[in-house]
């Protein structure tokens, strides 16, 4: 069909953690698009590493959800787009050549974009992150902090080179 699209409401539990889903944009071949609403609580993150793992490994933690998602997926890579709150408790996400964790609470607007050679990572909100942690090698970046603050618009890309871009209040 030329519309191969659906959608999907749902509430459950996944592994125990209640979930509630009201997605009127549902695409899964050829491609993976979904777009809705999302609520979520202590929602283990390993549980949807297996589907991530060639973007993100690792991926654990306990997340909250509660906002708008738009997800899309395929061969050339993925995009996230978000506005809600988010809440990630002894988090560890990482790819290749990068790994943060920490205990995260968001507040905002974020899209994540990661393609070959290349990552986005783009918010508008405020961030309280306490434990965090920030590793990449090449270029050497690390950042260790007990307790961080941001208000404001970062968007960072990482590529054959790093930068930030921000209007951001540390």
């Amino acid at each position: 069909p030329k519309n191969n699209a659906g959608a999907l409401t749902l509430k459950a539990t996944l592994n125990g953690a209640p979930i509630t889903l009201d997605l009127p944009r549902l695409v899964v071949a050829p491609l993976y698009e979904v777009k809705g609403n999302i609520t979520a609580a202590d929602m283990r993150l390993e549980d949807l590493s297996g589907v991530l793992k060639k973007y993100l490994n690792p991926f654990s933690g306990a997340a909250g959800l509660q906002g708008e998602i738009a997800f899309v997926m395929d061969d050339s890579g993925m995009r996230v787009d978000y506005d809600g709150l988010v809440e990630l408790q002894n988090g560890e996400i990482g790819g290749k050549g990068w790994a943060t964790k920490g205990v995260i609470n968001y507040h905002g607007k974020g899209a994540f974009e990661m393609a070959p050679g290349k990552m986005v990572v783009d918010v508008d909100g405020s961030l309280q992150a306490q434990k965090a942690a920030f590793d990449m090698p090449d270029p050497m970046i690390a950042i260790d902090n007990p307790e961080i603050t941001i208000n404001g618009k970062t968007t960072v890309t990482i590529g054959d080179e790093v930068i930030v871009d921000s209007g951001a209040s540390l």
